[in-house]
């Protein structure tokens, strides 16, 4: 039997005699590369040229028959050829990718901290800047004014066109420090433990090393009271480390539902110029619930060309079952000693291990994992100090 090649169609054949099927295709020369004999139905695979030309002579045969499915692509071009709309997209792009020179194909914001550049962003397509703006139209002393104005924020602002970027530079607008009113706090116990160090840098200490603390318990006042200087209010500032208990517990279903692929996998490829314009797609419509989607996004330029807002978005979509799952107890122990392990690296990300006590429980249905641990941790917690100025 021959390869199948990319480009060809699936006949669907309502007829079950092999020998006159096969006696048609010989007398009039049709080819073919793969045939299914099926319970009510033949699947003949042939090459896409060729599959209109067979229907009609099985037809004319008086054999019911009919192209199910084209595939490669040809017949992907040929589906395009009904969609005119894909075809002016193309040549929109290609008229914008090689004859708008002057035109904005990019925006790089930089000296920006604080203010998000989406902000800017907006603020400069309010001004007249934004992706796809005709440059020599450009007014750089009224956009300068504009974003100033509605973006209180930015104190100075500077626009240089670089080829087809657009180089914006911002200096954020720095409040006063005068104006910022001074803050105070006291430190708290983040959870019960043993004093193990105290460090403290601001604030009086109130715990020494091996006390114990309940959660919540002041460790450090920021309220210094003395007979030269009166009451005065500080922010406490210290490094306390305790001995502090966790427990963890992990419980695992012996019986489960787990997905299994079924191989089956539809794609999407979208492409994007200026980030909205949408010139060339498969669309799947609705799929059913049991698909998972994985999107990739590749800013890659298009003919060698690099420096525009070409964007191409593959998303694939996987179809699954569920299906039950019952685990051995080997399988069991491994997975569950996996999540304690995934649950331990999260509990002990600021902290140092001492000790750890395991034990495990099986009740025929659920397999459990009881982990109880000491470990040494920062146990410092800032609270606000309320104080009415006068």
């Amino acid at each position: 039997m021959k390869k199948i090649l990319r480009n060809h169609a699936i006949i669907e054949i309502y007829f079950l005699n092999k020998a006159v099927l096969l006696s048609i295709l010989l007398e009039n020369k049709f080819s073919y590369y793969k045939i299914e004999f099926n319970e009510n139905n033949i699947n003949l695979f042939v090459p896409l040229n060729k599959a209109d030309k067979l229907v009609k002579c099985l037809k004319n045969n008086g054999i019911e028959a009919k192209i199910i499915e084209r595939k490669g692509m040809i017949a992907q071009l040929n589906k395009i050829k009904k969609r005119p709309g894909i075809l002016v997209g193309l040549l929109l792009m290609l008229v914008l990718t090689f004859f708008s020179s002057n035109i904005v194909w990019s925006i790089e914001i930089s000296g920006n901290e604080k203010i998000p550049k989406e902000k800017i962003l907006e603020a400069l397509n309010e001004a007249g800047l934004e992706l796809g703006s005709f440059i020599p139209n450009i007014d750089y002393d009224k956009l300068h004014n504009n974003v100033l104005i509605n973006l209180k924020e930015i104190s100075w602002l500077s626009v240089n066109i670089d080829g087809n970027k657009a180089k914006v530079i911002v200096e954020e607008t720095k409040k006063s420090e005068n104006n910022s009113l001074p803050t105070y706090s006291n430190i708290i116990a983040s959870s019960d433990a043993q004093i193990y160090s105290v460090i403290v840098s601001n604030g009086e200490k109130i715990v020494n090393i091996g006390d114990t603390v309940k959660k919540g318990d002041l460790l450090v006042s920021g309220v210094l009271d003395s007979q030269s200087l009166g009451v005065r209010y500080v922010e406490s500032e210290a490094k306390i480390i305790g001995y502090v208990n966790k427990k963890i517990e992990v419980k695992l279903p012996i019986k489960t539902i787990k997905k299994k692929y079924t191989g089956n996998e539809r794609i999407e490829i979208v492409y994007k110029l200026f980030n909205n314009i949408s010139f060339f797609s498969f669309n799947y419509g609705n799929l059913p619930s049991n698909y998972d989607t994985i999107i990739k996004e590749e800013n890659t330029g298009f003919f060698g060309i690099t420096n525009i807002p070409y964007k191409k978005t593959i998303t694939k979509y996987l179809e699954y079952c569920e299906e039950e799952y019952e685990y051995s107890i080997k399988e069991a122990v491994d997975v569950a000693f996996l999540e304690l392990r995934e649950k331990l690296d999260i509990c002990l990300e600021n902290a140092e291990l001492i000790t750890k006590n395991v034990e495990t429980h099986y009740d025929g249905e659920n397999f459990y994992i009881f982990c109880d641990i000491y470990c040494l941790e920062d146990i410092c917690e800032n609270k606000t100090i309320q104080v009415n100025s006068d």
